[in-house]
């Protein structure tokens, strides 16, 4: 699912940057793929273009707060679904390019932060091709300070490229099976007899 889902995140980019340049919208400016490859090179042959890299997945800790709700008839109950997992993607849009062209890697980034800052939130109202399964995606800016940077594309084990970090909230994927769960107690019967 994720690889669907950043691949549709990709083409969606790749057609808005190309409409902003004036290209035909079948041109690649925007890949999704790894910035090295495990041997240390780079990871595509293609030049001039956005590359869009996962860097980290974590738990969504807002996701697993209790949730109460009301019983007909009176009371509550607490409701958790024991058989998801949320989970926030965190990914990196670095603009590839020649260094004679650092004036255009520059402006691909600034298209890119205006993609995401007039399209935060996918749905299927606004994005109809969202793979199966989400219904909503939020973006947002995650701010890097210059170590946290330096650690990043060190553990990418590549050389600093003009980018940005967005954190995409919340993918949440779902066990069919759901576990032997027979529902909230509403009754309790005690054995009077001794």
């Amino acid at each position: 699912m994720i690889g669907n889902l950043l691949a549709y995140v990709a083409e969606d980019l790749n057609r808005y940057i190309c409409r902003q340049q004036g290209l035909q919208e079948d041109e690649r400016k925007v890949l999704l793929s790894y910035v090295v490859d495990q041997d240390g090179s780079i990871a595509t042959n293609e030049q001039n273009v956005v590359l869009v890299t996962l860097v980290d997945l974590a738990l969504d800790p807002l996701a697993y707060s209790q949730r109460m709700q009301p019983i007909p008839g009176g009371g509550v109950t607490e409701e958790i679904q024991y058989n998801s997992l949320h989970v926030n993607v965190m990914v990196l849009f670095s603009a590839y390019f020649k260094g004679d062209r650092a004036k255009d890697a520059l402006n691909y980034l600034t298209l890119i932060l205006q993609f995401f800052q007039s399209k935060s939130s996918f749905t299927r109202a606004n994005s109809p091709g969202l793979p199966d399964g989400i219904e909503r995606l939020e973006f947002s800016m995650e701010p890097l300070d210059f170590h946290a940077q330096n650690h990043m594309w060190g553990i990418l084990g590549a050389k600093y490229m003009p980018s940005v970090v967005y954190k995409l909230r919340m993918i949440s994927f779902f066990d069919e099976q759901d576990p032997e769960y027979e529902g909230p107690i509403r009754t309790i019967s005690i054995d009077t007899q001794t």
